[in-house]
């Protein structure tokens, strides 16, 4: 049996707003791929379910960039995202809420300190696209999903100002901050995956693809301190692809950084999770703002367009008594 797991983040530029970082995990019947793992694709093992661009019968699985573009709508996320969610046993995500704690996205409650996260900016979902569309497309999954695959887990993180701000001082990168938020949640979702009833008798084969982290190349000494025990190997470190083996008791975890990592399905999905996610935050943020000022102009929260935004709100701020430390992310 193999694992097979994908993360990528959305949200990594902006001053405003949350960082989100996605996570899907599948699982791979052994046979499906070659002895030591090379080759494996989930977009054609998953074909009769799933394509690069919506189609009739099949659902939309890819790059969040190519499936939602600024001011459009969040169907095709909504679609894909919800949809899957449904293959996993849990309660359905009707609200920004039940989203959240059903992808484990804030384990320590810090959407609750900041005042956008309230009860009357507790988005219904779906919100875009219709309940018999995404009916559709969950029966669809349910039924047609071949049975050499399943997907084991969907999982999210949550970072806001506060603590983005608070690690990115600590480490002196917020590259390094976003390596350590992702790798946690790599290991966390690991840990629960191999410990469960559902867990194989024999130790699975796990690969991991996760997007480039800025401009790093180099990723062992992160490796060795989120997966403690294991013996590192490197297998190449470059600027399109930085590849490392793990080996422990006899499990093996293979883990890639990769530039343009959402070519991979798995990776591709936890792309479009962390953009849903990022998406509906900003959502809750700019109507906050906006019910003490009818008139102000939402903001992505990208650099030069939140400068604006945070001038236009200076005065409701200040009277509002909200500290920067919980708006503005600083890098």
């Amino acid at each position: 049996m193999t694992l097979v797991i994908g993360v990528d983040e959305a949200g990594y530029g902006p001053n405003l707003g949350p960082l989100c970082i996605g996570l899907s995990a599948w699982e791979v019947r052994s046979e499906e791929r070659g002895a030591r793992g090379e080759g494996l694709s989930l977009f054609q093992l998953l074909k009769p379910v799933v394509c690069s661009k919506a189609s009739k019968g099949r659902l939309a699985v890819a790059d969040s960039k190519l499936l939602y573009k600024p001011g459009g709508g969040l169907e095709a996320l909504e679609l894909g995202v919800l949809g899957m969610l449904a293959l996993l046993d849990g309660p359905e995500a009707q609200c920004w809420e039940t989203l959240v704690d059903g992808l484990d996205a804030d384990p320590a409650g810090a959407r609750h300190e900041v005042p956008w996260h309230n009860k009357k900016l507790n988005t219904a979902l779906p919100c875009d696209a219709s309940v018999e569309r995404l009916d559709t497309a969950r029966s669809m999954l349910r039924s047609n999903l071949p049975d050499k695959v399943a997907l084991r887990a969907m999982k999210a993180r949550l970072v806001y100002p506060a603590e983005f701000n608070t690690e990115s001082r600590r480490h002196g990168s917020k590259g390094r901050a976003l390596s350590g938020w992702t790798l946690d949640l790599v290991a966390r979702t690991l840990d629960e995956l191999t410990s469960s009833s559902l867990a194989p008798r024999s130790s699975p084969l796990v690969h991991v693809t996760c997007d480039k982290h800025g401009g790093r190349n180099h990723y062992g000494g992160l490796l060795s301190e989120y997966f403690p025990g294991y013996m590192l190997r490197v297998i190449v470190e470059s600027r399109p692809r930085s590849a490392y083996l793990l080996q422990r008791d006899g499990s093996e975890i293979r883990i890639e950084f990769r530039s343009k990592g959402e070519s991979q399905l798995e990776a591709a999905l936890a792309s479009m999770t962390a953009k849903y996610l990022r998406e509906l935050a900003m959502h809750a943020f700019n109507g906050y703002w906006q019910s003490h000022q009818p008139d102000l102009k939402p903001t992505a929260g990208y650099p030069m367009d939140a400068k604006r935004f945070k001038a236009d709100i200076a005065d409701k701020q200040r009277e509002l008594s909200i500290d920067d430390d919980i708006l503005w992310r600083e890098r």
